[in-house]
């Protein structure tokens, strides 16, 4: 059973069914907050809160950034007061928790308080969370750059999907006697793995949540507060094999707003697939179903993907599955791209429609290990440039030449080394030949395959361009007029 599941809520909703609690032995794990964190590392460089004047503040954007600092205000002042009359914060340390930007995560404070524990605290391992991968590469950016952690004393590994499998690994292998172990994380680290020599956690208070925003109609992935469950798993990595300390950087005013339980799945997701593998099953109609799950959806969200459903041709007027609603069903993919894959079977151009498929569903393949970017940078501009160019112009100039140069000399390298090998047999690594290629080239890449594929199906240059903002978004407009 999922650690962050509402144990209560489920018995309650299978008519008070009996639950069986069996706990789990955790050593003591000391909790230290935000304002014992600014105590301790004597931090003060938050950036100062932002006024906006005249017009400017009665903009939607800057309206919403007034509310949150209301919201703000209203619980982070009394509690500031009742600090104060405690005496047992400086003021420094209570001037900075009245500053609205003390709720974003600061990276320097987190490399402050590494510091702190490194410099006064007994060896064990260090587990940081943080919300995604840039968060991961700017902050060991900073270690690296920061000089006062040697590789003789200290070991630095990330923690991500996008890392190599080499590396999620080496997460679970002690180090050697006198180095200690810096982890930093995404909520990977929160329920699915278990680093056994942690014996400390910075927990940063955010994490990265898909959502739908019925308002536009688009998924999303944003930065969020954590539940108190995330809170106590986080918690809890700190104490597995002797006593710990978890470091929360938020206040423990904050810590009262936060929600029990992350919000479940069943609200913050598209409802497409849900549809079709529900009529699958021959459950009837969609929407009396859905009411009587245990976190009924938004019925905003069930109209949006029924319409989208009806607008792929995948539902009929009455609701019930078309021969292609039947395939879509069993296709383990979002409908738009299991159309779009039908279609290209159909068109004769499976091949670059399954390289654009793969492109839009699974994460980016083209990555920069960390410590290694201005180098493979400039890599890149070797492909299209012979001169010398000092390391403070590579970042600036990739994006001025030739990105396309760079795609088709990686697509000569790629063919060409499967040439030169005897038989058929794919080489092991990619990267080997050409390390990188950024995101907005695969973009590049996507479109022209996209394009390809588009006139095999008999659509003008013009459609192509007028459509392309993301595959997706290309196959609705063509369902709705040629292939539809």
């Amino acid at each position: 059973m999922s650690a962050t599941l509402n144990a209560e809520q489920f018995s309650k909703y299978y008519d008070n069914c009996p639950s069986i609690n069996i706990p789990g032995f955790t050593y003591p794990v000391e909790e230290l907050y935000l304002e014992d964190v600014l105590h301790l590392t004597n931090f003060t460089a938050f950036k100062p809160p932002r006024q906006e004047q005249g017009w400017k503040k009665h903009m939607p954007q800057n309206k919403s950034k007034l509310r949150k600092v209301d919201e703000f205000k209203d619980f982070i002042e009394p509690y500031v007061r009742h600090l104060q009359s405690q005496k047992k914060y400086s003021s420094r340390v209570l001037e900075c928790l009245k500053n609205p930007n003390s709720e974003d995560i600061c990276l320097e404070l987190v490399e402050a308080l590494l510091h702190h524990i490194c410099s006064t605290k007994e060896d064990g391992a260090i587990l940081v969370f943080l919300p995604g991968w840039a968060d991961i590469s700017s902050l060991h950016n900073i270690i690296t750059n920061s000089g006062r952690y040697p590789l003789s004393r200290y070991t630095v590994i990330p923690l991500h999907s996008m890392m190599p499998t080499t590396t999620q690994k080496s997460v679970f292998d002690r180090p050697p006697r006198g180095v200690r172990k810096i982890v930093l994380a995404t909520n990977i680290a929160e329920t699915s793995i278990t680093i056994d020599d942690v014996v400390y956690v910075v927990d940063c208070g955010k994490i990265k949540m898909k959502n739908f925003d019925v308002e536009n109609n688009i998924a999303t992935l944003k930065s969020e507060w954590v539940s108190l469950a995330n809170a106590r798993q986080r918690k809890g990595r700190a104490g597995r094999v002797q006593p710990g300390v978890c470091y929360h950087l938020y206040t423990r005013a904050r810590e009262m707003t936060l929600e029990n339980y992350p919000l479940p799945e069943m609200l913050r997701s598209r409802l497409e697939e849900v549809i079709l593998q529900l009529k699958i099953l021959q459950l009837g109609q969609a929407e009396p179903f859905l009411q009587r799950v245990m976190d009924p959806p938004d019925p905003r969200v069930l109209e949006i993907s029924l319409k989208l459903l009806h607008t792929l041709n995948a539902l009929d007027s009455d609701e019930n599955l078309t021969p292609l609603g039947y395939h879509l069903a069993n296709l383990p993919l979002d409908p738009q791209t299991g159309k779009m894959i039908l279609m290209g079977a159909m068109f004769s151009c499976i091949d670059p429609i399954f390289s654009v498929a793969a492109s839009l569903t699974f994460k980016d393949p083209f990555v920069i290990p960390l410590a290694m970017g201005i180098k493979i940078l400039k890599s890149m501009l070797a492909v299209t440039r012979k001169d010398k160019i000092r390391n403070e112009d590579v970042r600036s100039r990739v994006g001025i030449y030739g990105t396309h140069e760079i795609v088709e000399e990686a697509k000569k390298r790629w063919y060409g080394h499967i040439m030169s090998i005897e038989g058929e047999r794919i080489p092991r690594r990619f990267e080997a030949m050409f390390p990188l290629i950024s995101g907005s080239v695969v973009s590049k890449v996507i479109h022209s395959y996209i394009s390809l594929a588009l006139r095999f199906a008999g659509v003008s240059d013009q459609t192509i361009l007028a459509k392309v903002v993301s595959g997706r978004v290309i196959l609705l407009k063509v369902d709705q007029g040629c292939l539809s």
